[in-house]
């Protein structure tokens, strides 16, 4: 998840290099273009999946804390009991 974001990031980096400083962002339905942008404008979904790889793994690691939290929190419960059940 991590190296798929950050190959994106310097992927992104790398072509930036390349490309003029205005780049078309949009085009009406013709294919005219009516919006330009600073080529720095493209960094925007790179930093957007980062973003979302962070949110998942925080997400993801919370899910894993509870669910141990929970097999401590029964083992404690089942040792109070004496072991029953």
């Amino acid at each position: 998840m991590w190296i798929i974001s950050f190959i994106t990031l310097a992927g992104t980096a790398i072509v930036l290099q390349f490309m003029p400083d205005q780049v078309p962002m949009h085009y009406d339905a013709v294919g005219n273009i009516d919006r330009w942008e600073s080529k720095y404008e493209n960094l925007i979904f790179p930093v957007f999946i980062l973003a979302m790889a962070a949110i998942g793994a925080v997400i993801l690691a919370s899910a894993i804390t509870l669910v141990y939290a929970h097999k401590v929190y029964a083992q404690e419960i089942k040792s109070e009991k004496g072991g029953k059940d």
